[in-house]
């Protein structure tokens, strides 16, 4: 049935213009497709739309009315409500309502295991997911009411291909929680539905649950251990890890909230380079990983010493315990920490703890 339905451009009224345009390539990629795919949308009567419109671009070619001779009614462009399909949707009805629906083909590939849209994308900085509108349409679910761990990071429908993208990066893990395990560095993040709970006693709408992560594998520099004995250079990058025993990850985290360095044993003497500021890595060491997120955090620096000072150097770090019932990482741009209500009632007890370290060159 489907061939025949190709063949029908052989035949009139496509007849009067197989002189201007060859019909055969349009007839064998009709073919190709439709063994493939379900002409479940009308797919067929879109290839004959295709040779009709290259067809009036001839002056001197009057088609007639080939729609009703072939069965293809026309869809009008309001059956949408004025909503521009994508290339892998058609204008159909569900549930008398007509909407943007996936097509067959497309749908596909993801039916078998029940996705919704692509695998996670890991860079060196951020995750991402994308979903497709019409997957999720087709399961019921409206993605604005679908956001990560933080309820403040919610997807973003592109206009033209409607997928929508679920995102974090390091400066803003929207809520990721950040585990390590030797050289390893996972982060975990969650699209739900918005209010969701897993202490909810009865739902009104199907939850959603689809969690993702990226594994990062540190740089070989950080795997060796610095010692009391090492030999390091200026300039060389050092990784400094603050990490915790004893404590639930799931119920607190630790947060950095200022790191510096002076010349002189007192925090507050001599000299001093601030490294961390409110949370936030100085623009100049713009490396502060998983702060505020698990009960461990690290950051790194290139080594240094003070100008006509003292060989010894001392590194002063301001911590905090934060309840996790709470958003707790700090949000930063470009180093700087963006304007935000202040989390001081997150914090366990308001005040931070002070943990010295030194090293001399």
């Amino acid at each position: 049935m489907q061939s025949l339905s190709c063949d029908l451009l052989r035949q009139p009224p496509f007849t009067a213009c197989h002189s201007h345009t060859d019909p055969e390539p349009y007839v064998a990629v009709c073919k190709d497709t439709l063994c493939k795919y379900p002409a479940v949308d009308g797919l067929n009567c879109q290839f004959m739309e295709a040779y009709a419109k290259s067809c009036s671009l001839k002056d001197d070619v009057t088609l007639a009315d080939w729609r009703s001779t072939v069965g293809c009614s026309a869809v009008p462009k309001a059956s949408c409500l004025d909503q521009y399909c994508s290339d892998h949707e058609f204008c159909g009805e569900k549930l008398g309502k007509r909407s943007c629906l996936c097509r067959a083909l497309f749908a596909s590939k993801y039916k078998p295991t029940n996705a919704l849209g692509e695998p996670t994308v890991c860079t060196q900085n951020s995750a991402t997911v994308t979903l497709a509108g019409c997957l999720l349409q087709d399961q019921g679910i409206d993605y604005s009411v679908l956001h990560l761990n933080d309820p403040n990071c919610k997807g973003h429908m592109d206009d033209q291909t409607h997928l929508v993208k679920f995102s974090f990066n390091r400066s803003n893990a929207c809520g990721a929680e950040v585990s390590m395990d030797n050289n390893q560095i996972l982060y975990n993040n969650t699209i739900v539905t918005r209010n969701s709970s897993k202490n909810d006693v009865i739902a009104c709408n199907d939850q959603i649950h689809i969690d993702f992560s990226c594994l990062y594998v540190c740089v070989a520099g950080w795997l060796n251990l610095v010692g009391s004995s090492t030999d390091i250079q200026l300039n060389q990058k050092v990784w400094l890890e603050l990490k915790t025993e004893g404590l639930d990850g799931n119920m607190v985290a630790i947060v950095t909230d200022s790191c510096w360095a002076t010349n002189q044993q007192s925090p507050d003497g001599g000299l001093r380079y601030d490294l961390v500021i409110n949370g936030c890595p100085n623009k100049a060491d713009q490396t502060v990983e998983g702060n505020g997120l698990g009960t461990s955090n690290f950051f790194s620096l290139n080594m240094f010493e003070f100008s006509g000072g003292k060989p010894e150097v001392y590194l002063h770090r301001k911590l905090e315990l934060c309840l996790k019932q709470s958003k707790c990482a700090p949000t930063c741009s470009g180093g700087v920490k963006r304007k935000r209500r202040s989390s001081r009632s997150n914090r366990a007890d308001g005040n931070p703890a002070l943990i010295t370290m030194a090293w001399s060159n």
